[in-house]
C-alpha cells in the first residue's frame, strides 16, 4: 500500500520542473492543479497520500459535478498523472501501486473548436485605419496571431530579431515547455511588420511595445495589454470577443482548410505530439478532400455505372 505523502511529492515535482527551466507560468499551472486536489483531499478527510484509483476517480467525478468542461477535467487528470509518473521514476511509488493502471483518462468529446475566421480577421484589421504606430502594432499582432498561430505569451515575448523577413520565418524562442520552434511567416504579415517598425517611437529590441496615455512607448506589451487590445478591437468591429487561443484555432483551421497535413500543423503550433492536434482537427475535412470526393462521384455519374 502506498504511504508516500502527496504534498511532499508535489513539492519535489515542482522543484524538479523548475530545475528543467520550464516557464514560471507552466510551473504555476502544475502548482495550481496540485493545490486544487490537496484542498479537495482535506475537505473530504482523505489522508495525505498519493491517491488510489478509487480516490482519483472520486476527485475527477467531483470536477465533472462542478460542471467543468471535459477538457478541463482531463487537464486535472494529466497533471496528477505527471506527478504519479514522477513519483515512480524517483522510486517514491511502486509500479505495482500505480493507480493509472486501473483507470481510464476522462473522455474529451470531439467538437469543432471555436475559431477566428478570415472574415473575423478582415473585420478586425479594418478597425486599424489610422496611420500611427499603435494602429500598425495592433494590425501586426492580429496577423501574427492568425497566420503564425502564436500563443499569447509567445507573441508578447517576441524580439525584433525573431522575425526574419528574408527567410519569412518567425522564431519562437520559448514556446510551451520551454521548447523553441520556427513558424513560417505568411506574406500577409510582411507589410504590417514593416509599417510598424518604421513608425514605432522606440528602437528597443523587444518587438511589441506598450504605450502611455499620450501615445508614447513605455516598455514591452504585457499579456493583459494584448488581451485588452483584442477586446477593444472586437468591440470596434462589432463581433464577439475573441481570445488569442481562438486565433490559434483559426490558424490551425486555416492550414487544415488548405490541405496541410496534421503532423505539419502540430509542428507549427508547437504541440509535443500529434495527439492534441488530432483531437481537435482530425475530424475536419480540408477542401482538397471534398474536391477529390466530388470529382470521383462526378466521374462515377458520367460513366453511368
Amino acid at each position: 500500500m502506498n504511504t508516500t505523502e502527496f504534498s511532499e511529492v508535489a513539492r519535489l515535482h515542482s522543484a524538479s520542473i523548475r530545475a528543467t527551466g520550464l516557464s514560471a507560468r507552466t510551473v504555476d499551472w502544475y502548482d495550481h492543479q496540485y493545490s486544487q486536489y490537496d484542498r479537495w483531499r482535506v475537505e473530504n478527510g482523505h489522508a495525505d497520500t498519493i491517491p488510489s484509483a478509487e480516490r482519483f476517480e472520486s476527485y475527477l467525478a467531483f470536477q465533472h459535478g462542478r460542471g467543468l468542461r471535459p477538457a478541463t477535467v482531463n487537464a486535472h487528470y494529466r497533471a496528477l498523472a505527471k506527478l504519479i509518473a514522477f513519483a515512480i521514476q524517483r522510486g517514491l511509488l511502486s509500479r505495482n501501486d500505480n493507480p493509472l493502471e486501473l483507470m481510464r483518462p476522462p473522455r474529451i468529446p470531439r467538437e469543432r473548436p471555436q475559431h477566428v475566421t478570415p472574415r473575423d480577421l478582415k473585420a478586425l484589421i479594418a478597425t486599424c485605419h489610422r496611420p500611427d504606430w499603435l494602429e500598425h502594432r495592433d494590425e501586426l499582432i492580429l496577423c501574427l496571431l492568425f497566420y503564425s498561430g502564436l500563443r499569447l505569451a509567445e507573441c508578447c515575448a517576441l524580439a525584433v530579431d525573431d522575425l526574419d523577413l528574408k527567410r519569412m520565418e518567425v522564431f519562437v524562442r520559448r514556446g510551451k515547455g520551454a521548447k523553441p520552434r520556427t513558424v513560417p511567416m505568411a506574406q500577409e504579415v510582411r507589410q504590417p511588420l514593416l509599417d510598424y517598425l518604421y513608425t514605432r517611437p522606440s528602437v528597443a529590441p523587444h518587438l511589441l511595445l506598450a504605450s502611455t496615455p499620450h501615445g508614447e512607448a513605455r516598455g514591452p506589451l504585457s499579456s493583459e495589454g494584448l488581451r485588452m487590445m483584442l477586446r477593444r478591437r472586437c468591440d470596434q468591429a462589432g463581433i464577439e470577443h475573441l481570445s488569442a487561443h481562438k486565433f490559434r484555432h483559426g490558424f490551425a483551421m486555416w492550414l487544415r482548410n488548405h490541405g496541410t497535413d496534421l503532423s505539419d500543423i502540430a509542428a507549427a503550433m508547437g504541440h509535443t505530439s500529434t495527439q492534441v492536434t488530432q483531437l481537435y482537427y482530425a475530424h475536419t475535412l480540408p477542401p482538397t478532400v471534398h474536391n477529390a470526393y466530388n470529382l470521383a462521384f462526378a466521374k462515377l455519374r458520367a460513366s453511368g455505372e
